[in-house]
């Protein structure tokens, strides 16, 4: 018999599965702070085959269903679905929504769309989760899981209200309504926590509200608010981009519209400004980078435009980042020099400002900063 061992996925253990026959290696800790570089490189080598056969073990505990009564009602779930021309991952999902009613029978479709939470969208996710609570609401009748008749994927996208019917295996009927205040209280616990939001969350959540909020590493975070101040400063920068940029066939846009930098990380720079604008970079759902990007200073946390943006524009490869800072009237003028951005100019009023990229393009800053209110 071979040596287990363990390794520390997406924050929680996992088993990673025996070791080949022969194969002696060991990590020389007992403790998670006293591991080094190499015990943890060979935990990730194990980890990886052990994390690529997790679907053939999903169907081996599918298996396990056959012939029982969770079994059957897995199979007429996702035929369902399947009937009802719903989407693949759909019909997967109904599939498997009760692959854990040996170990959590009174809560299995909780276990059930955790296993997918990676694989699936949210709401096909809620869905799944929802049938735990419609089951206990109910004595002794068991309850399939399908769409409410008329509502495919857009109109659950569209709709608050839970788009689920449940229906008796004999019969179809309407479940009891839910208040409002309890479809609220659904969906706030079904929520992601701060640290595991994962992409299409974000873009869930963002396409559906009209606040500002950036996503980095599984984290969200709420903008501020724009005062008077800076919707004048901003909008007084895009005139005099737009003049420059539209002649020459190039668009200048303003927030919100969101900017990609990376697998998991989304920013809602004040301007974004390509040269070209059938630039393959120009997505209708977010852009995928930019030839300029403008940031107006907000005083809740100067270091996100100055420190924590500086990075992410220069590793999305922008060549050009104006930061606008209205506390202490200046606009910081930097310019991409490999992966990262040097100084060009630190401008104030009095002085004029110039892009480094875009040749005679400059406004005095004094100008700049007499377009918002009186102070």
């Amino acid at each position: 018999m071979g040596q287990r061992h363990f390794s520390i996925i997406r924050g929680g253990w996992a088993d990673i599965g025996t070791l080949r026959e022969g194969d002696r290696r060991r990590v020389g800790f007992t403790r998670m702070d006293a591991g080094t570089a190499a015990d943890y490189a060979l935990l990730d080598e194990l980890a990886v085959p052990y994390i690529a056969g997790t679907g053939e073990r999903v169907l081996a505990y599918l298996e396990r269903l056959r012939g029982g009564l969770a079994g059957y009602h897995s199979l007429q779930t996702a035929s369902r679905a399947l009937r009802a021309g719903e989407c693949e991952e759909f019909v997967v999902a109904a599939l498997l929504h009760d692959i854990g009613d040996d170990l959590a029978p009174e809560n299995h479709s909780e276990l059930g769309a955790a296993v997918l939470r990676l694989y699936v969208a949210r709401h096909t996710r809620w869905v799944g989760c929802s049938t735990a609570c419609s089951r206990r609401t109910t004595t002794s009748t068991r309850l399939a899981w399908t769409r409410a008749p008329g509502t495919g994927t857009a109109g659950i996208l569209r709709s608050r209200r839970p788009p689920v019917a449940f229906c008796y295996h004999r019969s179809v009927t309407r479940a009891s309504t839910t208040t409002q205040q309890a479809a609220d209280a659904i969906l706030f616990a079904a929520r992601p926590r701060q640290g595991c939001w994962s992409e299409h969350d974000y873009l869930w959540l963002t396409d559906r509200c009209n606040r500002l909020i950036e996503f980095t590493d599984g984290f969200i975070e709420e903008l501020p608010v724009p005062t008077d101040t800076h919707q004048s400063v901003l909008m007084f920068l895009y005139r005099l981009f737009d003049r420059r940029v539209r002649a020459e066939g190039g668009v200048v846009l303003v927030a919100p519209l969101r900017l990609r930098i990376q697998d998991g990380r989304f920013r809602e720079p004040d301007l974004m400004l390509l040269g070209d604008a059938s630039d393959a970079r120009r997505q209708d759902r977010y852009w995928l980078g930019a030839d300029l990007v403008v940031e107006v200073v907000s005083p809740d946390d100067p270091d996100r435009d100055y420190r924590e943006k500086r990075a992410d524009y220069a590793a999305v490869g922008i060549p050009e980042y104006w930061i606008v800072d209205p506390r202490d009237p200046s606009i910081t003028v930097l310019a991409l020099d490999g992966d990262r951005y040097v100084d060009k100019g630190l401008f104030r009023p009095g002085e004029v400002a110039a892009s480094a990229t875009l040749d005679g393009l400059a406004v005095a800053v004094a100008e700049f900063f007499e377009a918002g209110p009186s102070r």
